[in-house]
């Protein structure tokens, strides 16, 4: 069944007016409502591949290639990390014109660092496919000026409202009827700390990384 599950029919089959009520839920202006709309099904369709291919994985040498693989990643992130300005400034000029952005990269890094670090032997963990929704919702707030609130404790906010709406619109159960919402905030946590991650003690911001 999953071997002939269509993404792209699915995606096709969208009700629109349920995507236009997600975004408006994040309080996306009127104006930027068709982009977001967009945004969200380049999301949805990440999210449900994802899903497809942690099916895949449950081999005990799959995990243990992907264990090493974040902890190369892990190594990376650290060393971005403690990079001084003089440094930042030679990435900067020796990144490739025609690469994915510095942003893009880190963002891979960060989820390349957690792929494996715990979970059942022969399984391994990551944020999987919700986390994936997660996070191109709030880079659909961050981009078109909206808002992805979230209140843990009282499991409310604006991004909860969001993937409650989302609850019956994607298959395979990827976002739950209890949302894990303690997580849910720590997701968004870590992509404001990715955004921040490249502003210098001088509070000089490298333009490029």
């Amino acid at each position: 069944m999953l071997a002939d599950f269509d993404v792209d029919e699915f995606i096709r089959g969208l009700d629109g007016e349920r995507l236009e009520q997600v975004v408006l839920a994040l309080n996306i202006p009127q104006e930027k409502l068709g982009a977001a709309v967009s945004m969200l099904e380049q999301g949805i369709r990440e999210s449900i591949e994802t899903n497809l291919r942690q099916r895949l994985f449950d081999a005990a040498a799959d995990r243990k290639a992907l264990e090493k693989i974040a902890t190369a990643a892990q190594n990376l992130i650290s060393e971005i990390d403690v990079c001084s300005a003089g440094a930042c400034h030679i990435l900067e000029r020796s990144w490739p014109e025609d690469a994915i952005s510095p942003a893009q990269l880190l963002k891979a890094l960060d989820t390349l660092a957690t792929v494996a670090v715990s979970g059942k032997a022969g399984r391994p963990k990551s944020y999987g496919a919700l986390g994936v929704l997660v996070s191109w919702l709030i880079g659909i707030a961050d981009k078109y000026g909206g808002i992805a609130s979230i209140k843990a404790n009282t499991r409310s906010g604006r991004l909860v409202d969001a993937l409650t709406l989302l609850h019956d619109v994607l298959p395979f159960k990827i976002v739950p009827a209890a949302l894990p919402c303690g997580s849910i905030a720590k997701w968004k946590d870590e992509n404001s700390r990715l955004r921040r991650r490249f502003t210098t003690k001088n509070r000089t911001k490298i333009t490029r990384l």
